[in-house]
């Protein structure tokens, strides 16, 4: 019997073992900070050319692939009539609370950019911001098949509770 037990634990030990070994931290997020009024954020990008070549049409989605190809970030999501829209960042998806045929309430993961007006197009919301590590970021008015992406401007994506009526 003891002998038994013994290769129960042996054989969870190496289970954990190799678990704990193959998560690696280029899949995890840059930094998840409580910032603000406890907003979670998962990440943040400062845009330049040694992640991808960035051109006048480059689209944040664009940088993201990017990411994504050399280990920095994780996501999901689908594209839909108002572009890509981004259901899970490092495996972590948006959530409903409730939904009616009047709203939905819930958890999302949302845009945030040091981007305000290019050209003069309006990119952000300056009256809603966060700021994290001394930057200041606005909500990003377009979605991420449509924002640009501009070298040395940052994008943030925060996970935060949403609520909308209709």
């Amino acid at each position: 019997m003891k002998k038994f037990i013994a290769k129960i634990i042996l054989l969870c030990t190496a289970a954990c073992c190799t678990f704990i070994l193959g998560c690696t931290e280029q899949n995890a997020p840059p930094s998840t900070t409580a910032i603000d009024s406890g907003f979670q954020l998962c990440a943040a990008y400062t845009a330049n050319s040694q992640v991808m070549q960035i051109t006048q049409n480059s689209s944040l989605k664009d940088y993201m692939d990017a990411l994504a190809n050399k280990q920095m970030i994780v996501f999901s999501g689908e594209n839909g009539d108002y572009g890509y829209y981004i259901e899970s960042i490092f495996g972590v998806y948006g959530t409903t609370i409730s939904s009616s045929a009047n709203g939905w309430e819930g958890y999302s993961w949302m845009v945030y950019t040091t981007l305000t007006t290019l050209d003069g197009v309006t990119y952000s919301d300056k009256t809603n911001s966060i700021t994290y590590n001394g930057v200041t970021f606005y909500s990003s008015t377009y979605g991420v098949s449509y924002l640009p992406c501009i070298e040395g401007e940052s994008y943030a994506f925060v996970y935060l509770h949403s609520l909308s009526t209709w």
